[in-house]
């Protein structure tokens, strides 16, 4: 579990109920901001409930009435401004996945698994070890 408490510097001089009223106030106001801009470009804000229940695995774009044949379009994971950067990058992805996928049955196995990195939700919510956590866990602050 995380815990934290307020430097004593903010108690003494605003007091944490004014301090935790101002942060409220900036997180309204960035939130209202971020779903002005979304509504301008035309698209639609998820909210936080409702991208908990997407799948590691869901794809970002969706195309409207998908085709098949020669009109279909293929659905993007990734995107970048080169080919070779989207190649780097779905190499990437499939690195990952492959990983991910094999200490999945591992740990599934009972077996001991290492995830990569990337996978905070197994570690925070199964317990799973991570491949870097150590180099994470030593520059987080104490």
């Amino acid at each position: 579990m995380l815990s934290s408490e307020l430097p004593d510097v903010i108690i003494d001089t605003i007091g944490a109920a004014q301090f935790r009223k101002r942060v409220g106030a900036v997180v309204e106001a960035m939130v209202a901001r971020a779903h002005a801009e979304v509504a301008a470009g035309g698209g639609r804000f998820l909210g936080l409930d409702k991208a908990k229940r997407y799948s590691v695995w869901h794809a970002t774009e969706r195309s409207k009435g998908r085709k098949a044949g020669r009109d279909a379009k293929a659905r993007r994971r990734v995107d970048a401004a080169t080919k070779g950067r989207v190649r780097a990058m779905l190499d990437a992805l499939l690195v990952f996945r492959e990983q991910h996928r094999a200490a999945l049955f591992a740990m599934r196995a009972g077996l001991e698994a290492l995830f990569p990195p990337g996978t905070w939700y197994a570690w925070r919510f199964y317990g799973a070890k991570r491949d870097g956590a150590e180099a994470i866990a030593a520059t987080a602050p104490s």
